[in-house]
């Protein structure tokens, strides 16, 4: 039993490496640094989101968040205004420079995850889903 245990968690962990390693492939186009890319996304999914809010929801902290935007910024990503309620909050945006890093990236998403996934059929993702949704309640339940 443990052994089997070990077998599928090792599975589950080489898809997440082999997955990850996929798109750093293929994200290297956009020219941006993982941490980057990743705060750059999350902006085009969050818009309005504070850099305290954005390094909670990143798991990172405040001063990498604003080390991240400063060089998003210099490089012509994203914008940091002051709010005029709030002299302590920046409101950040997204640039039209940006914008086409984002949506280029979903096409790569897209494509790496078509790849992944091109061999199941759609019943086999259903309850690979159905799977995973398991692991995950389980894990909550437990840790949470």
């Amino acid at each position: 039993m443990e052994q089997s245990n070990e077998a599928v968690i090792g599975k589950m962990m080489c898809v997440h490496r082999l997955h990850r390693r996929a798109l750093e492939k293929q994200l290297q186009v956009t020219g941006l640094y993982p941490a980057q890319h990743r705060t750059l996304m999350h902006l085009a999914n969050n818009p309005n989101i504070s850099q305290t809010e954005l390094a909670k929801s990143l798991e990172v902290t405040t001063a990498t968040v604003a080390v991240t935007l400063k060089k998003l910024e210099q490089d012509g990503y994203v914008t940091r205004k002051v709010d005029s309620a709030d002299n302590r909050f920046h409101q950040i945006e997204i640039t039209e420079k940006g914008k086409q890093i984002v949506e280029e990236s979903e096409h790569i998403f897209s494509n790496v995850n078509q790849v992944m996934l091109q061999d199941f059929a759609e019943q086999e993702k259903e309850q690979l889903l159905q799977f995973f949704e398991r692991i995950c309640d389980g894990l909550q339940k437990e840790f949470s």
